[in-house]
């Protein structure tokens, strides 16, 4: 099982559990008959790597889900580069329980683009993209599909529910972080991830996100809160793009009270604060003001109205 590539590459690994020896017992004319067979392990990691030189190692993570068998589970390797390919399998490899950890907590899960900009409840998702599910833990994720313990998306339109176990990959080079990639949606995103980590402990996370045509400069969810406000308001809003971003805050008559900027505001929610004095660092007379707000790139421009009230 020795494999050793010259030169650097990309190596695969996937540990799988002993094989389960199955009894089925049937009843056939009022006699019991038994079947026995076995059934192939669970996969407990999957995982890739990369490798430079003749030697490799690494690390796996094993869940609590282990058969305890005392037949062997084995371990296969797959290594690749520009000239050569090779692939082995560990077939005498014991595995056995060890010390409880102290780990109650499950694991973390994010939602991303494909560029790995994180995306929060009713941000804008390309209606061309993939959804990409970030799930990480120190303890690893289990991937063993045992009942109970699979990796579920929940599609709250519907409330169906999809095993999403075997489409999660860990992060090249990683045991504690890995991602699934969604197809895009036909309708309003709005599921719940469900996922363990390999001590059994549970997490889940739900989001709602907006279907966005193409990916041209918008703003969207533009508010200020409070309002109507009293000392300090906040200009909060979702950028589809990272941008330079002006606020201009005017009196009902036109007349320019204050401005606001922000150099690369990031793509996503971003919060502007505003302490509700005029240029002069004079507080605001009670009333009604327009903010103006516009987003500039290299090569496009948006801007959007809003109206705030001071009251004291």
């Amino acid at each position: 099982h020795q494999l050793k590539l010259t030169g650097s590459g990309e190596g695969y690994v996937s540990l799988i559990d002993a094989d389960r020896e199955v009894v089925r017992s049937y009843n056939i004319s009022s006699e019991t008959y038994s079947l026995s067979y076995s059934m192939p392990g669970a996969s407990l990691f999957r995982g890739q790597f990369s490798f430079s030189g003749a030697d490799f190692e690494g690390e796996v993570r094993i869940p609590l889900d282990i058969s305890y068998s005392d037949n062997f589970a084995k371990l296969i390797i797959y290594l690749h580069n520009d000239s050569y390919d090779a692939m082995g399998v560990i077939e005498s490899i014991k595995l056995q329980g060890g010390q409880s950890t102290q780990d109650n907590q499950g694991p973390n899960i994010i939602f991303e683009t494909q560029n790995g900009d994180r995306l929060e409840q009713n941000d804008h998702l390309l209606k061309n993209e993939n959804l990409v599910v970030r799930i990480s833990d120190p303890l690893g994720i289990n991937l063993t599909n045992e009942i109970g313990h699979e990796i579920i998306l929940t599609n709250l339109n519907n409330k169906e529910d999809y095993n999403k176990t075997n489409q999660f990959s860990y992060d090249k080079n990683s045991i504690t972080t890995g991602t699934i990639s969604l197809s895009p949606f036909d309708e309003k995103i709005n599921i719940k991830i469900k996922a363990w980590d390999n001590a059994n402990n549970p997490s889940e996370k739900v989001i709602a996100l907006y279907n966005s045509e193409n990916d041209a400069l918008r703003i969207y969810n533009l508010y200020n809160f409070p309002n109507p406000f009293s000392d300090v308001t906040q200009f909060t809003f979702e950028l589809s793009k990272m941008s330079d971003v002006i606020i201009e805050i005017y009196s009902v008559g036109g007349r320019k009270i204050f401005s606001l900027e922000k150099t690369n505001a990031p793509k996503g929610f971003n919060i502007i604060n505003w302490n509700g004095q005029n240029f002069f660092g004079n507080d605001l007379a009670n009333g009604v003001y327009i903010y103006h707000v516009k987003a500039v790139t290299d090569n496009e421009k948006i801007s959007s109205l809003g109206q705030l009230v001071k009251f004291r």
